[in-house]
């Protein structure tokens, strides 16, 4: 279409010479979106979009510039911003990624006693309060622990993905504390696990709602 192309050059134009000199990074996150919207793939404003959305989040690793640098650096492996916060992204995060993989394996392998070792005080305990609730409700299938662990261990299964969650993200928020963000197929959400160190062992809380939106993962 002649005159969508023409519209998303004069936008681009406007970019480039007016607001990112003025540093305007929340409308260049506002228009570069627009353009993606028709242009994808293009890798050049999917590097700019990354760039204004870490800017426009005060350059603060979190669930947004995170997601936004990841996206775009397949399309455009050469910009040297996209290269820079994705190794630093990297280094901040493996750990993070890692014992949330250790903790889909004690799912998937319904492995009890790994699970109990990678959760939190505060997870088992909130889950006690549960399992107690639920006893005090006449619940007959879950009186214990195990009994919790096995019927969320039954997650992965029920909602497509036997294999484990996909991580949409982890955000680092310090070097002992984050979270993961994450997904199953057929779960029309995101969901999030805390991760925090409990005598200088990092561990799990909990699952929660993520306040990462589905569209577009």
């Amino acid at each position: 279409d002649v005159l969508l192309n023409k519209s998303i050059d004069k936008i681009k134009e406007s970019i480039q010479d007016d607001l990112v000199p003025g540093k305007r990074w929340d409308k260049v996150v506002t228009l570069t979106a627009r353009i993606l919207k028709y242009r994808p793939n293009e890798a050049g404003i999917l590097a700019l979009h990354a760039e204004a959305v870490f800017h426009n989040e005060n350059d603060a690793l979190n669930w947004r510039s995170i997601i936004a640098v990841e996206r775009a650096l397949p399309q455009a492996p050469e910009s040297p911003f996209l290269k820079e916060k994705a190794g630093i992204i990297a280094a901040k995060t493996q750990k993070f990624r890692d014992l949330f993989l250790r903790y889909q394996k004690t799912l998937t392998g319904k492995d009890f006693k790994s699970w109990n070792n990678l959760a939190t005080a505060r997870h088992l305990m909130e889950a006690k309060v549960d399992i107690k609730t639920l006893v005090e409700r006449g619940d007959t299938q879950v009186k214990n622990l195990e009994d919790y662990f096995q019927v969320i261990s039954e997650d992965p299964t029920k909602y497509g993905s036997p294999e484990g969650a996909q991580i949409v993200c982890v955000e680092p928020l310090s070097e002992t504390h984050g979270f993961v963000h994450f997904k199953y197929k057929a779960l029309p959400k995101v969901l999030r696990m805390e991760v925090e160190s409990e005598g200088g062992v990092l561990k799990l809380n909990r699952e929660e709602d993520s306040p990462v939106p589905v569209e577009g993962l």
